[in-house]
């Protein structure tokens, strides 16, 4: 398992797996990788020692998590127990990637790799149709160190049957066109290899890792994406450009270093472990991979981690920072760079991220102050912290608190998340009484004498059923306040969408007198009914409010509140007038009523939510708007006027009154009413009397009765239409031929309800409402009328590369356009992601330049470049002076012109352009001699093998490579027994020795190959390999 390093970019195996690089991704949230998997330390030479070790401190497992964090989901990408055995994929709570568990019992090259991505996507795995190749640090990131050969490194309870084998990542190597990097899961390790092997593939979907730095110019570089902090130089390098050079040290000296090191006035330096140093590697660049820009001066070399290799008890592994590769070395005789780090790993922590929703107004914070939602809805919490959230409602809008959801899911004020992964929370404000009351439920308009006639009705204009809702919105409740369908029948709770405010179902087979209702309460709130503890007696306005005026006997709707008596309840509401009396409502006939004595034993029905509230605007033109119903009223009564409504109210029989307010042109409106029941009882005050109404807002208001535009459904003839009498508040019906008085209302009904709009994803567009109201964008939030229909369209902003992935909440297409009904305030979520972008990268063999539209390659100089999954890329190749071009290798030339290729990009893709220049070396195989001859089975022999330089000029490096057995023809990047050639003048040959072992009996076929990874230009490419059969005795 051992490397024989050298200064070649070759590597061997002494077991016949390869010892290879790891790569880890960071975590795609900030602060935290995933954890190695190494739970103990080690000394010179063995593994599984208890942590700390004398002389070996601050080592892998005595920082981090120790361990990983997945989750199994179903074939919808639900989520299942970690017992499920029958998972489709799995959610990497760390990072938030989602991996593909069952891989294709076939292999791939890696080119192939894209349709077998096609074909996963067309299934919808899980759900989803975004799945791509993993990068190396995202593929190696589930890899599980711990484990030993021949196990594979991977927790099989979550990936089952993985192969100990070969995986591809979506990675080209940097260093030439015809490699690519893959994950080997025997040994935990990545590397590159020809691109035409086959490999096994698994799929992931999520956002792609990032590297972000700051310079703190103390000799200090933060990572953001990870939240750790490095040193700029490598151990021995000082200044600003890390000048002198890096000293190098065995394992235990490094680790004594970094323990020892108070580098910037902190005394927690450590050795990064093998996943943080991969972490720092750029697979953008080469010599070194590294961004020098942050990190100037680094070696070309293999850095020291603080994880020991478990295969081998006297190694430990690092990085190469040539290409980024990972490797092991021996602890005590290797001597190597070391680059210190702290922080991050020894405190992994997790977003949490709270949203807010429903059609009220509040605030979310944390304990500790880090979120403030307001204005900060997200921040990060070290794992396996506890944060407690408080959500305080905006009471001065009339908004309550409604619950929990996500992490939390209880109805108090105060929430406890526990930080082992990253989190969300949402936080339901309901606003009561907002931009509407609660409909009469009168459906039919009156005359003179009838009831029940259908609207309008001559001489009787504006009536109660002419305006509003003409119903309810209420939704039922289980027993833990989940919704129910309205066909249930179990329900415990019913919630009122319009006022926000949850009902008691069930009343008590018992009454109570108006002060034993107290007692009541308290041991309803005792059992923590529908999951609340917060319930109590209504107000008289708010126990009207789900009264139904076109009922009777009860006035209420039994398929919310069945077994209803059609008797008498106490609201909470005491008679302002006199303390012995308090508010009842009468549900035979909707009378609310304080003529009942409190000592009186009366039903109750329980309320929870915010209270209903008044707030009005003097608008100074004789009308008056109440902020918290919408409505607009008549500042005097009719007949009155002036700032102070001076003279004598008119009186006048219910006719009459409807004619006058639909005649009425009061402030240039042409919209006035008479108000119905419960918009004229939304006036009074009950806390006053004589008149119980805000005369500051409402002068001279005669303690008298009002009429309202609502008939009375008890009566088929014999028109009684509802009144308030404004002394102290009381709502009954009056003979429909009597004079009362009249204030005029205009707006607010029909009832309307708030469309708010979220945005989420890691990309960017636009929704709009069809009728401008929306457009978020900058106005994310407004308000439609009940029953409307709303479209919503989400445009992506595709010149940032975002598509629209869909819509949740209120919709849950996965079209650009969303209809949402307007039954009850409504919330819905658009998500926005960034297309995938891939590397376009541009090998040249010879001279000359290639360039791209659109533009980015000018190859030249810039020969890589991320373009956006599915842009359609046409290359243009020009040759030096003297030169012409000859062909390429991964682009399918246009046939009117071979100088261009094109294709549409859809994974990290190398594309090769050929240059003859004349003037080139032309490697041959003109010989091989083998000593002995006829080897015996089982022997090493040796072949000496001379390559001769056909070309014109001098060709430098290239390998050659040697098969004992082989028959088939090798492609470039095959690898076998191995030599480097060197530099060979033109006409010149060399004898190279290379030492093979026959194996088995009979004829065998020896094959050379000169220039195998072609990395020679060459003349002619084509005879490069030579055969000779030889006899195994």
């Amino acid at each position: 398992m051992l490397m024989r390093f050298s200064g070649l970019k070759r590597w061997t195996m002494l077991t016949g797996l390869l010892v290879s690089t790891l790569f880890f991704i960071n975590a795609v949230h900030a602060a935290g990788l995933n954890d190695t998997g190494i739970t103990t330390c080690s000394n010179a030479d063995t593994n599984g020692l208890p942590c700390p070790v004398a002389d070996f401190p601050g080592q892998d497992a005595e920082f981090g998590s120790n361990g990983f964090d997945f989750t199994k989901l179903d074939a919808a990408g639900n989520d299942l127990p970690a017992s499920a055995t029958d998972h489709t994929c799995v959610r990497d709570n760390v990072t938030g990637l989602i991996w593909q568990v069952n891989i294709s019992d076939s292999t791939y090259t890696f080119d192939e790799t894209a349709g077998y991505v096609n074909n996963v996507n067309a299934t919808g795995l899980c759900g989803f149709n975004d799945w791509r190749m993993p990068n190396p640090k995202e593929l190696l990131g589930i890899a599980d160190q711990s484990i030993v050969y021949p196990d594979p490194t991977i927790d099989t309870n979550y990936f089952p049957n993985t192969a100990s084998d070969w995986f591809w990542s979506g990675f080209p190597y940097a260093d030439n066109s015809y490699s690519a990097w893959y994950v080997h899961f025997g040994i935990g390790s990545a590397n590159f290899n020809n691109r035409d092997n086959g490999y096994h593939v698994r799929l992931v979907r999520g956002g792609q890792s990032f590297d972000s730095f700051v310079n703190n110019e103390d000799g200090i570089v933060t990572q953001s994406s990870t939240g750790l902090m490095w040193a700029k130089c490598s151990e021995g390098q000082t200044g600003t450009n890390c000048t002198g050079d890096a000293i190098t040290m065995n394992w235990s000296t490094a680790l004594t270093a970094a323990n020892n090191s108070n580098r910037g006035g902190y005394d927690d330096w450590r050795l990064p472990n093998t996943k943080e140093l991969q972490a720092l590697v750029d697979y953008s660049r080469y010599l070194p991979a590294i961004d020098t820009n942050y990190f100037p001066n680094t070696p070309s070399s293999w850095f020291w981690s603080s994880s020991p290799f478990p295969y081998v008890s006297n190694y430990a592994l690092g990085v190469n920072f040539d290409d980024g590769d990972t490797n092991n070395a021996n602890r005590h005789d290797s001597n190597n760079p070391v680059r210190l780090v702290r922080g991050g790993q020894s405190f992994d922590s997790f977003a949490l991220t709270v949203n807010k929703t429903g059609s009220g107004a509040g605030v979310v914070k944390s304990g500790d102050g880090k979120i403030n939602c307001g204005s900060n809805c997200s921040s990060d919490f070290e794992s396996g912290s506890s944060i407690i959230l408080t959500a305080t409602p905006d009471t001065s809008s009339g908004s309550t608190f409604s619950g929990w959801s996500g992490a939390c899911t209880n109805k108090t004020g105060t929430c406890t998340v526990t930080m082992s992964a990253a989190q969300t929370v949402t936080a339901t404000f309901t606003a009561t009484h907002a931009a509407g009351l609660n409909d009469t439920g009168i459906t039919t308009c009156s005359n003179a004498d009838t009831n029940g006639l259908p609207c309008p009705v001559a001489d009787f204009p504006g009536q109660d059923a002419e305006f509003g809702s003409n119903g309810f919105d209420f939704t039922k409740l289980d027993a833990a306040g989940n919704d129910l369908p309205a066909s249930a029948t179990d329900h415990t709770c019913v919630r009122d969408n319009v006022t926000g405010l949850i009902w008691q179902v069930k009343i008590s087979d018992s009454t109570f007198t108006f002060d034993q209702a107290t007692g009541y309460v308290n041991n309803v709130n005792a059992t923590g009914l529908c999951g609340f503890k917060d319930w109590r007696m209504p107000d008289i306005k708010e126990l009207m409010g789900i009264a139904d005026h076109g009922e009777i006997l009860p006035a209420i709707d039994t398929n919310y509140f069945p077994n209803t008596p059609g008797d008498l309840f106490w609201s909470g509401s005491p008679d302002a007038r006199d303390s012995d009396y308090a508010w009842s409502v009468y549900f035979g006939h909707v009378d609310a009523n304080n003529g009942v004595i409190r000592d009186e034993c009366h039903f109750v029905r329980l309320v929870r939510g915010g209270q209903s509230f008044n707030s009005f605007v003097d608008n100074e033109d004789g009308t008056v708007t109440q902020s918290n119903t919408g409505l607009m009223w008549a500042k005097c009564s009719e007949g009155q006027t002036g700032i102070g409504c001076v003279g004598d109210a008119t009186a006048m029989d219910w006719s009459s009154a409807l004619t006058a307010a639909n005649n009425s042109r009061l402030g240039d409106h042409n919209d006035w009413r008479l108000p119905n029941a419960k918009e004229l009882q939304a006036l009074a005050d009950y806390s006053r009397y004589s008149p119980a109404i805000d005369t500051s807002y409402f002068p001279n208001t005669p303690n008298l009765w009002f009429w309202s535009g609502s008939p009375d459904a008890d009566y088929s003839v014999n028109v009684f239409p509802w009144y308030v009498d404004f002394y102290y508040g009381y709502a009954s019906n009056d003979d429909r031929s009597n004079g009362n008085h009249v204030r005029l209302v205009r707006g607010a009904l029909p009832n309307f309800f708030d469309l708010s709009v979220n945005k989420t994803g890691s990309g960017a567009g636009v929704v709009k409402s069809s009728d401008g109201k929306i457009n978020c964008g900058s106005n994310c939030s407004s308000d439609f009328e009940s029953g409307s229909s709303i479209i919503l369209t989400a445009t992506p902003d595709t010149s940032s590369g975002s598509i629209f992935s869909g819509w949740s909440g209120a919709c849950t297409n996965k079209t650009g356009t969303c209809t949402v009904n307007m039954s009850a305030a409504q919330t819905v979520t658009a998500n926005f992601n960034l297309l995938p972008s891939y590397k376009l990268s541009i090998s040249k063999n010879g001279n000359g330049a290639v360039t791209s539209s659109p533009a980015g390659i000018n190859c030249g100089t810039a020969c890589s470049k991320q373009f956006t999954s599915g842009t359609a890329v046409t290359l243009t190749a020009k040759a030096d002076t003297g030169g012409t071009f000859s062909k390429w290798t991964g682009c399918t030339p246009i046939a009117t012109n071979p100088l261009q290729c094109t294709f549409t990009l859809t994974s990290n893709k190398t594309v090769t352009a050929a240059f003859n220049n004349g003037a080139l070396g032309d490697l041959k195989i003109t010989a091989i001699a083998l000593t002995p001859a006829s080897p015996a089975a089982n022997s090493i022999f040796t072949a000496k093998i001379t390559v001769k330089n056909q070309g014109t000029v001098t060709a430098t490096g290239g390998y050659l490579d040697v098969w004992a057995h082989q028959t088939a023809v090798q492609t470039c990047g095959a690898q076998a027994e191995w030599i480097e050639i060197g530099s060979l003048a033109a006409g010149a040959s060399k004898t190279l020795t290379v030492s093979l072992r026959s194996k088995g009996t009979g004829t065998k076929t020896l094959r050379a190959f000169v220039d195998s990874w072609c990395q020679t230009p060459e003349a002619d490419e084509t005879n490069n390999q030579l055969t000779k059969t030889y006899t195994v005795k």
